[in-house]
């Protein structure tokens, strides 16, 4: 039955997104997810080329490089993140070569993997207009929550491709042996990229065990069995080498043990919920302001919290229901929110990981908006300029880029690249060097931190990264002096290094910088700060 239009205004208000998606059904699957793949690009490609978007991207880019150097993670550099996560890294370096470039195009094939994945399941869960603009709000999201910081190729990205992936695979009815066992592995492997996910493994381990119920004990064990040995195996292949080089008490305290000291040092979980609250509605650092959080907090984080009670409230009778995919998605969601609140740090960029989720309840709620009548004049200018305000951050980045086209100038730009330009003649035989910030000119200059904690500047700080590194007498101070004694060739600091704070940490770097260095450079706010007096023998 087709749609009549006639003359008449008043009867034309048909919104076009209840036109587009009564032919939804008609759109190959391979051209949406080359839609996504296009919307993902045209997002993030103006943030190809900056060094530095958080530098927390900047570490597992050196702890990667270190693997290839033959190194494993926590030996020669260390960092509280799980192992898979720095292998990942490796792989993309070692197929990429040293290049921004190549780990942003990695984050972005993360990115379109994830929405292609988050389409699917809104598909599953109701129906092809859900998962359509599921996945679309997905990417959109993405390119500004959390001030930008998901345009780095950042683990909480990483993570969501088995995570979310697990959950395609679970959705599938009924769920067999086969499918639990590889649930199982890519929920682990989720896991050993950031641990704080294994929340979600034994949250789903007990769903398995409460869907399957009435299913004979022998039925029920091997199936359990199967998403355990999964989940084991990829443990035990991340173990293995570690065993094999006869330092396996580091993998235990880098994989386990630091995470349990991490989160005791942390807020306690109503405050970390209360912070995150903050920052999901962009009022985390003032009164509330129109700007793309806090669009993105009223479009994304509260329709998603009226599309959770749509989904129950309209299928309250199936909760229960063996395999049921509503209860599944809310389990991987809630089990997501819980190891937020219960991980400590109230760090807006953790939302990452329950934006999927929130996408697909938020796609429902505007997939159930599109069915009222609204006015093309009224629909249009609105969708527009709320997609243009939304979208603003990656507009003002376009000009950069442009800027620099115009100009003549490279596209790769940033400190990094700066430091490294200035002190890569004097490196080349090789130098010793600490990097207060911009540590990713390590990497563009081959040289290796002067510490395991200085692969993240802020690490020697921060008393429970020290103690989980070096033992539980270590200090701040200590690893500053241990940094210092090593008589680097080149110090790069600014003149407010601002993680030091007021701290005794602070002290003795400026003592050593005042009586053993001279000022060779300047870029930026950082000075390159050379040794003056001869290496103690």
């Amino acid at each position: 039955m087709g749609i009549a239009l006639d003359d008449d205004p008043a009867r034309t208000n048909i919104d076009v997104l209840q036109v587009a998606a009564m032919d939804s059904r008609r759109i190959p699957t391979v051209a949406l997810f080359a839609l996504l793949l296009l919307l993902a690009l045209l997002t993030r490609f103006p943030f190809f080329f900056r060094d530095v978007i958080n530098w927390d991207e900047s570490t597992f880019i050196l702890v990667g490089q270190s693997i290839l150097d033959g190194h494993l993670p926590y030996v020669t550099l260390y960092d509280l993140k799980p192992p898979v996560l720095f292998a990942f890294f490796a792989a993309v370096i070692w197929v990429g070569g040293k290049s921004i470039l190549a780990i942003r195009l990695a984050g972005m094939m993360c990115v379109w993997l994830i929405a292609c994945f988050t389409c699917q399941i809104g598909r599953r869960l109701w129906n092809v207009r859900v998962g359509i603009v599921a996945g679309i709000l997905y990417v959109i999201a993405l390119a500004v929550i959390a001030g930008g910081r998901g345009q780095a190729t950042m683990s909480e990205v990483v993570a969501l491709v088995p995570l979310v992936g697990s959950l395609l695979v679970l959705l599938r009815a009924p769920s067999s042996t086969w499918s639990l066992l590889f649930a199982g592995t890519l929920i682990a492997v989720a896991a050993l990229v950031r641990s704080n996910l294994v929340f979600v493994a034994f949250a789903v381990g007990i769903w398995v065990l409460w869907s399957r119920r009435q299913r004979p004990p022998v039925e029920i064990a091997r199936q359990v069995l199967a998403y355990c040995i999964g989940g084991g195996l990829v443990v035990w292949l991340a173990f293995l080498p570690y065993w094999l080089a006869n330092v396996g008490k580091t993998f235990w305290d880098a994989v386990f043990i630091a995470p349990i000291i991490y989160s005791s040092s942390q807020l306690g979980p109503l405050a970390t919920i209360v912070m995150q609250v903050k920052n999901a509605l962009g009022i985390s650092s003032g009164p509330w302001l129109l700007n793309s959080d806090s669009i993105l907090g009223l479009g994304i984080w509260v329709a998603a919290t009226v599309g959770l009670f749509l989904a129950f409230s309209e299928r309250r009778r199936e909760i229960g229901a063996e395999g049921h995919g509503q209860w599944l998605c809310f389990i991987y969601a809630f089990a997501v929110g819980l190891s937020i609140a219960f991980g400590g740090a109230a760090y807006s960029h953790y939302l990452i990981q329950l934006l999927p989720f929130c996408c697909i309840y938020a796609g429902a709620v505007y997939s159930r908006l599109a069915d009222y009548p609204i006015r093309r004049r009224f629909s249009f200018p609105l969708a527009a300029m709320v997609l243009a305000l939304v979208l603003l951050p990656v507009a003002r980045q376009y000009s950069v880029i442009i800027s620099r086209m115009r100009s003549g100038a490279t596209l790769e730009y940033g400190p990094s690249y700066d430091i490294a330009r200035i002190l890569r003649p004097a490196c080349l035989n090789g130098c010793s060097l600490y990097l207060l910030t911009d540590q990713l000119a390590y990497w563009f200059l081959n040289v290796t931190p002067p510490s395991r904690l200085a692969v993240h500047p802020a690490n020697i700080v921060v008393d429970y990264t020290v103690r989980a590194a070096d033992g539980p007498t270590a200090t701040p101070e200590s690893e500053m002096r241990q940094i210092l004694q090593t008589a680097p060739d080149y110090i790069v600091k600014p003149d407010v290094v601002w993680y030091l704070g007021d701290s005794p940490t602070r002290d003795v770097l400026q003592s050593t910088v005042k009586t053993r260095y001279r000022i060779l450079a300047t870029t930026g706010d950082q000075k390159i700060y050379q040794r003056i007096e001869p290496r103690a023998e």
